[in-house]
């Protein structure tokens, strides 16, 4: 069903027209440190796990900032939601890189493919994504906009309501996770400002509630 109505070139077209390039493409042509690539897997990787264990803190900490923290998550689930059923979207590295529904490509996009070379510690990450869905028969369509953007901004925003010295800890875990979004094709550039957006719609829905309350 959503094979059939994908918007991948729609995304496509849009990051062509903010940045005049495909970035989960194109940045995969650049050299990046070790040290760095690996911080922004890690990161990526683990930000579910980490939030969660921030959660059970904030709960511990300030129950009230919890329930307010709560809230935002579940509208910010809804809104995307909606987002993803409105805009079914495959990841890049689904739609273009491996191309699993054998779908045409345009051949704009087909030289970025063709030049698409990640350094060694990228494809490895592209390896597990494809051995973590290597029995899947229906990909999913949920990258606009991007989970990992909108749990990163509540990171940030809620370490800093709860305790202004945790940002040192939530800024550079959710700048690396952010980043791999795009830099791992697993999120086209708009789910970034898309992700964003969202979070800071539910944070602001959250505290109009809380405040009512």
């Amino acid at each position: 069903f959503n094979a059939a109505r994908l918007q991948d070139e729609l995304l496509l077209q849009w990051d062509m027209s903010l940045t005049r390039t495909f970035p989960p493409l194109s940045l995969a042509s650049l050299r990046y440190p070790e040290w760095f690539v690996k911080a922004v897997d890690g990161s990526f990787l683990y930000l579910p796990s980490v939030l969660a264990v921030f959660g059970a803190y904030l709960f511990q900490a300030r129950q009230k900032l919890f329930r307010e923290a709560a809230g935002a998550f579940f509208v910010s689930a809804v809104a995307a939601f909606a987002l993803w059923i409105a805009f079914p979207v495959m990841s890049p590295h689904d739609r273009f890189i491996d191309n699993v529904y054998r779908l045409p490509i345009q051949a704009s996009v087909q030289s970025y493919v063709d030049a698409y070379h990640p350094q060694e510690e990228i494809a490895s990450f592209l390896q597990r994504m494809r051995e973590d869905k290597k029995d899947l028969r229906v990909f999913p369509t949920s990258t606009f906009p991007s989970a990992h953007v909108v749990w990163a901004v509540f990171f940030v925003y809620y370490s800093w309501r709860v305790r202004r010295w945790l940002v040192f800890v939530s800024v550079p875990f959710a700048l690396f996770s952010s980043c791999g979004t795009v830099l791992f094709a697993q999120h086209y550039f708009v789910d970034i400002p898309a992700g964003v957006g969202v979070a800071l719609l539910s944070i602001a829905t959250a505290r109009y509630a809380a405040r009512g309350n």
